[in-house]
């Protein structure tokens, strides 16, 4: 009798100290519950211990807290011995082994085990239909079966068959109400939940449902059992696009939870995490942001600040702050979320990649790209090295750094992080057509940045193959007949091209967020009709871009914007209105201005703006204008230093360069143009046609500097970039190859210069666009040698480019064009190509009698034109021009 005595008073106070654990439990108290825990379960005897319900419970409860502080490894081991134990005393198909199972494959998954924890769940479902039999509910016929049903079900009206489970048993029949409601909710919750884990979202919802107007009727206890049921109901309620009622599940365990216990509960941060969820996908983003802030707040007083669970919260956070716009505080969350995960596992954890990944999303979206590329760099190095690594992920990884190096314009660096990811789905995978289709489009961007053409051409065809499969993707489909275009513009394949711009933009109509490429079509159809000698039509298509005439600033400043600025400015200049040009590059200016003044964001917009209005002025030799965008210049890129390694950098010193040797500073513009040539070639390499055009402007520094030799290699050097880029007859290696024969004319060696000659006239009448200073310049010499030496063959081709671009030439050049028309003008009205002389001399007085000329003086010009006249006063075309002037001084 005493015995007896001894042995109840020990299981009164094991079940006082189990109930004061899941006091402590409830309220957060971790570590003392865990101590009251594994108390209570010491004392119970070992005599049937293992087979004692409250044993199992213990189990159970300190497994779920052992999950909740962070220690998924020995909250699984809790769980496995729970489990073994379940189909030790129940067999292997009862529902208590699936219950087991649940929680098996909850801890799993916290582990990223997700197909383990699938087949627990798998099996858990099993048992539950086969337990329930043919009153077990029927999956709804829209769900995708991933459950092998087996054998026929009959299905019951709604949920009649929760009810026939409860009436069959004679045990059931004893229940009171509320046993009977705690067993409904429990069935819903537990089928639902299985159902949800193998994506039959629709048939899970029906069971949360149902479960739904039980929470007010069951005990707050049971409730803060079934927790992990609301968070999976969120899900599905998500996913079958019902996120009201996801909203109202969480809404109600939280209203039950916090009405139940006096100072809230340990898993209401669980259920605040999933509810800011849902609001986060119904774009309440003040909600959501609200709800974490209290959950973050409640895990920071039971966990303290470096927690797992405290760096997820911050972790979402960052996210949903990153949406909004809000960079900098999310950057901060990440940070401590980064931080709190390097002190629990270290700093080469595995853990750490997907947050670094995240971060260096933010910072791209953020265009702070130095930081981006530092955080998805050390997510790399994390990754790499373990032989299970994610191969998915770390392709994405490389993707996206390849993206952000393009933004700083490293394109090299793009380029080998691209082949990096693609090489590496390659080595460890089988990749789908898709995901090497997605490397080949991002191969195509940089090829063609570097200006490869062939390679990027290549790759662009290579994923069209693969996206013209694939539905819905017109966005990339439209990019890649762009990039294809782009290659055969820049390639002089004007009816191919015509084709791929086309198609392009029969893609993009259909992608209506595809804006930038919108804008970039745009940009290359005026190129396009550029070429084709129809600037009234490349006006059209940059206006589509942006039209500054008309007032209004673009809702978001782009690169193309700037580009198509620049460009109608050109055409403006040297076809159709001069003092239009002027006032667009000052728009121009202004637009980029007010955008960076605003964000902050685009520096290199404002600087490229700033260095094409620059250009403008010193090609107008207005030197004290050119002097004050210099100073912008200068002071734009002392307040941001990074622009040192962008292409406009480049873009900027080539113009200042421009400036001195206007100057005559021809020892520092060969300064300048040198570390414009670093830049170019950092960015984009060393063979790109960029850096020939800088060659080409050192040759002319160092030729004023009498340096003929190192000029000459240098005009060589762009004649070999361009030449391989392109081919002997492209526009742009002509350009150079007329600059080379200048020097060596020059140089006095003149069998040189005829020989390259013979290379240029081929493709002289193929040019269709305006020459540039050098290049103009250097022709008219080439027709002085090719006159002199008696090689008239191709005098009348070079004499009709001349002529046709003349007009061009003076508009874009204004008086540093004059001397070179002037001697143009000489040479030609005293041999026999006095008609080129004659329209020459006509092109000028037209612009000088305009009200578009931008010269300060022009009479003064008239009067030297005059003098020329005068001089060759025996010609009929020198007379004629003499009269036209004359009759122009005396109005």
């Amino acid at each position: 009798m005493q015995a007896g005595a001894i042995v109840a008073e020990s299981v009164d106070l094991i079940k006082e100290q189990s109930e004061l654990a899941v006091q402590k439990h409830i309220a957060g108290h971790y570590l003392e519950a865990e101590k009251l825990y594994r108390r209570a379960m010491a004392a119970l005897p070992d005599e049937n211990k293992e087979h004692s319900a409250i044993f199992q419970e213990l189990l159970l409860h300190n497994a779920r807290l052992l999950l909740n502080m962070g220690e998924a490894e020995n909250a699984l081991k809790m769980a496995q011995q729970l489990l073994k134990l379940k189909e030790r005393q129940f067999g292997f198909h009862h529902t208590q082994t699936a219950s087991a199972l649940r929680l098996n494959a909850e801890i799993k998954a916290e582990q990223d085990n997700t197909s383990y924890a699938a087949l627990d769940m798998r099996r858990a479902l099993d048992i539950w239909m086969d337990t329930l039999g043919w009153q077990a509910p029927a999956p709804d016929p829209d769900d995708f079966d991933l459950h092998a049903m087996g054998g026929q079900r009959t299905t019951l009206p709604e949920f009649d068959w929760i009810a026939s489970e409860l009436n069959q048993p004679a045990l059931f029949e004893r229940l009171s109400e509320e046993q009977k409601d705690a067993r409904r909710f429990t069935l819903l919750l537990e089928i639902g939940n299985a159902f949800s884990w193998l994506g039959l979202h629709k048939t899970s919802c029906r069971l949360f449902r149902a479960a739904l107007p039980l929470v007010e009727r069951v005990s707050p206890y049971l409730v803060w059992q079934n927790y992990w049921a609301a968070t999976q109901a969120s899900i599905s309620f998500s996913a079958n696009e019902e996120p009201q009622v996801a909203e109202a599940f969480l809404s109600a365990f939280l209203q039950k939870l916090s009405s139940a216990f006096e100072n809230g509960s340990d898993v209401a941060p669980v259920l605040q995490i999933s509810l800011a969820k849902v609001l986060a996908k119904r774009n309440d983003k003040d909600g959501a942001v609200s709800e974490l802030r209290k959950a973050l707040e409640e895990l920071q007083a039971m966990h303290g600040e470096t927690h797992l669970q405290v760096a997820r919260v911050h972790i979402q956070l960052a996210e949903i702050l990153g949406e909004t716009g809000d960079f900098s505080n999310a950057e901060s969350h990440f940070d401590t979320a980064i931080s709190a995960l390097e002190s629990w596992h270290g700093l080469s954890d595995i853990n750490l990649v997907v947050p670094l990944f995240k971060r260096g999303m933010l910072m791209k979206n953020a265009h702070q790209l130095a930081k981006a590329e530092k955080s998805l760099a050390r997510a790399i190095d994390i990754l790499l090295p373990r032989n299970q690594s994610d191969i998915d992920l770390a392709s994405t990884l490389f993707k996206e750094l390849s993206h952000v190096y393009m933004g700083q314009h490293y394109y090299q660096q793009a380029l080998t992080a691209q082949i990096r990811g693609l090489d590496l789905l390659r080595e460890h995978c089988k990749p789908t057509d898709r995901a090497v289709a997605e490397c080949e489009l991002n191969m195509a961007r940089i090829y063609f940045a570097n200006a490869r053409h062939i390679d990027s051409e290549r790759n662009a065809r290579s994923a069209l193959s693969v996206y013209e499969k694939l539905p819905e993707k017109h966005k990339e489909r439209g990019e890649l007949h762009l990039i294809i275009a782009k290659c055969e513009i820049d390639n002089c394949k004007f009816t191919q091209a015509s084709q791929s711009l086309r198609a392009a933009e029969a893609q993009l109509e259909q992608a209506p967020d595809a804006v930038e490429l919108q804008q970039e079509l745009n940009l290359e159809y005026a190129k396009f009709y550029l070429h084709q000698a129809s600037p009234g039509k490349a006006v059209f298509h940059l206006k589509e871009i942006i039209d500054t005439e008309s007032g209004a600033k673009p809702k978001r400043l782009t690169a193309q914007i700037i580009e198509a600025a620049i460009k109608r400015a050109e055409i403006e200049l040297a076809y159709l209105d001069c003092s239009l040009g002027e006032k667009i590059l000052l728009a121009n200016v202004q637009i980029a201005r007010d955008s960076y003044l605003n964000s902050d964001k685009e520096p290199s917009y404002l600087l490229k703006a700033l260095s094409a209005l620059g250009e403008f002025f010193v090609n107008q030799s207005d030197v004290s204008e050119a002097d004050a965008v210099v100073e912008q210049c200068t002071a734009l890129v002392e307040h941001h230093p990074e622009l040192r390694s962008t292409p406009a950098y480049g873009e900027f010193l080539t113009m200042y360069a421009h400036l001195l040797f206007n100057q005559g500073a021809f020892e520092v513009a060969t300064e300048k143009l040198k570390k414009a040539l670093q830049v170019i070639e950092i960015c984009h390499g060393s063979h790109h046609p960029k850096c020939a055009d800088i060659w080409m402007a050192i040759s002319a520094a160092l030729l004023r500097r009498g340096i003929t030799d190192q000029s000459d290699e240098s005009a060589h050097k762009a004649v070999t970039i361009l030449s391989n880029t392109f081919d002997w007859h492209h526009p742009s290696t002509l350009r150079a190859l007329s600059w080379e024969a200048y020097i060596a004319v020059y140089r006095e060696r003149y069998e040189v210069a005829l020989t390259l000659a013979e290379r240029l006239f081929p493709g002289i009448q193929s040019i269709r666009s305006f020459p540039d200073f050098f290049s103009f310049s250097a022709l008219v010499s080439i027709l002085k040698n090719e006159y002199v030496n008696g090689r008239t063959s191709h005098v009348n081709d070079l004499s009709a480019y001349l002529e046709k671009y003349s007009a061009a030439f003076l508009r874009i050049y204004g008086a540093r064009a004059m001397d070179v028309l002037f001697d143009l003008i000489s040479f030609a009205l005293e041999k026999d190509v006095r008609p080129l002389g004659r329209t020459a001399g006509g092109t000028i007085i037209k612009y000088l009698s305009s009200a578009q000329c931008l010269l300060e003086n022009p009479r003064d010009c008239l009067h030297q034109l005059s003098l020329i006249c005068r001089e060759h006063r025996s010609s009929t075309e020198a007379q004629q021009l003499y009269k036209e002037i004359a009759n122009l001084l005396n109005d």
